[in-house]
């Protein structure tokens, strides 16, 4: 992870809050795996875990249509923490 391509996922999760009645499964689980969450498999729902330490596994249920609100903003707020986990890592690496 770099600091650009934490910027540009923090457009990218931006852009999703505006439009929150409007995500779709696929486009939760492209942003999860691009902040390098992983499906645990044989998990149901899909559970998308973290490389990082301490950080909660992401349930994405699949859902015909769009996501609900509530999931979608819970869902991309844990995203957010995770991008604010890997800042504190880069800050780490680089003392």
């Amino acid at each position: 992870m770099t600091p650009r391509s934490i910027k540009e996922l923090r457009g990218w999760i931006a852009e999703m809050h505006n439009r929150l009645g409007n995500i779709k499964f696929s486009e939760m689980v492209s942003l999860a795996e691009s902040v390098g969450r992983t499906k645990r498999p044989g998990s149901s729902p899909p559970m998308y875990v973290s490389p990082l330490k301490g950080r909660r596994a992401l349930p994405i249920h699949f859902h015909p249509g769009c996501m609900k609100k509530g999931t979608a903003r819970a869902s991309l707020n844990i995203i957010e923490g995770d991008i604010d986990a890997w800042e504190l890592q880069i800050e780490e690496d680089t003392r």
